[in-house]
């Protein structure tokens, strides 16, 4: 056989083998870019995407990294989750060599949280991964919150709170009636940032409601409630300890007894025992911590001859 035609076959041969080779190489299964990290709240849907080119033959499979759980094989579920979907396998159509194949995961929790992975069977195995995020809306926590407190006025206090969620959730308190805050540099700040709330020399004016309230921009916010009590000793005043007033006039008393716990005020009558006793009416405004009590002497019955005197008084246990 001639030198030039043992040529032109191992020519044709190295062609056939060059084709083969690529045909090999341009057909082999490759990943498609796609979203590395996914950011749901929790009760939402997550779908995960993993596209493949040229999958032919090769099966693909959603794998769980936290446990290494198969969850689904080229569109099987496993194991039976009704929270899992995955579509069913449909061949590429003649004019794409892509094929889809997409992890849903409904109603996602805080444990679906982590990396999946899409993997292909080939030798060795392609993978490409994917993170889940699950953010979880503010929930103050029943350990570290202080709760409502019952003080000595003059002593400090300290209220506190912890929240959890994801992300880490910021705390700040208020007073319930918008009133500004006391704090140590005595700003007249309404919301103070923080999970603690220092009060220092507590008075009365600071008796009442505060709000511990915890956000991270994952609604919704949440607050809780606590009620500062500060007790002190009664003290008792007059507006007017002398009063003039014409015969037969219509005269009105009024007495301010302040304490917590609250004390029970009482109006009663200094007189000689030749007078007779003179009938009075009273009626109370009670607040927080301060209670008002108003007699009325009318009628006339003002004795003409000698000064009455009345006493404010807060009875003795």
């Amino acid at each position: 056989m001639p030198r030039t035609k043992w040529c032109n076959i191992w020519i044709c041969l190295l062609l056939i083998l060059e084709s083969e080779c690529f045909h090999q190489t341009f057909n082999f299964p490759s990943f498609l870019p796609s979203r590395d990290n996914y950011t749901v709240s929790v009760g939402k849907d997550v779908t995960f995407t993993c596209n493949v080119q040229n999958v032919g033959d090769h099966k693909v499979a959603w794998i769980r990294m936290s446990d290494k759980t198969v969850l689904s094989i080229h569109g099987h579920v496993f194991p039976k989750d009704s929270r899992l979907q995955v579509p069913p396998f449909t061949e590429p159509n003649y004019m794409s060599s892509i094929s889809s194949w997409p992890l849903t995961i409904k109603g996602v929790t805080t444990a679906d949280s982590g990396s999946y992975m899409c993997q292909l069977s080939t030798t060795p195995t392609l993978s490409q991964t994917s993170h889940l995020t699950v953010l979880t809306p503010p929930d103050i926590d029943d350990v570290g919150f202080s709760g409502d407190q019952v003080i000595n006025e003059g002593d400090n206090t300290t209220l506190t709170c912890q929240a959890t969620g994801n992300p880490q959730p910021k705390v700040s308190f208020k007073r319930e009636d918008n009133r500004p805050l006391k704090t140590k540099s005595n700003l007249q700040a309404r919301k103070l940032d923080g999970n603690e709330l220092v009060l220092t020399g507590v008075s009365r004016q600071d008796a009442g409601a505060y709000l511990c309230i915890a956000s991270n921009g994952v609604p919704p916010l949440v607050s809780r409630r606590i009620v500062i009590s500060v007790t002190f000793p009664p003290s008792v005043s007059a507006s007017n300890q002398l009063i003039a007033s014409p015969l037969k006039a219509f005269v009105k008393l009024d007495c301010s007894a302040q304490s917590f716990p609250k004390a029970t005020e009482a109006m009663h009558k200094y007189a000689p025992a030749s007078c007779r006793e003179t009938p009075v009416r009273t009626s109370s405004f009670p607040s927080n911590f301060r209670a008002c009590k108003l007699l009325f002497v009318f009628n006339g019955l003002l004795s003409s001859r000698l000064k009455d005197t009345f006493g404010c008084g807060l009875p003795v246990a």
